[in-house]
């Protein structure tokens, strides 16, 4: 598979769920549906608003969990 401009498409490192209060089950089933095929759960985090990750096997699931982060914008984790 490429992208828009010809160059190899990376496998997706991360897929999360995020569950909100008064979120819907159609929402969630909406979400999980999106998750590509072969994720695994690797963990999750959050209080109100929860947050599933999964990622692909052959992954450390620190990596997955660092992207996670990073894509949040979060410096530091502190679990």
């Amino acid at each position: 598979m490429t992208s828009a401009d010809g160059s190899p498409e990376r496998p997706k490192l991360v897929a999360t769920v995020t569950v909100r209060p008064d979120s819907t089950a159609a929402e969630l089933s909406a979400q999980l549906g999106e998750i590509p095929a072969g994720m695994r759960f690797i963990d999750c985090f959050g209080d109100r608003a929860l947050v599933l990750v999964y990622g692909p096997p052959g992954v450390a699931p620190s990596d997955v969990v660092a992207a996670v982060i990073a894509s949040a914008g979060l410096a530091v984790w502190d679990r």
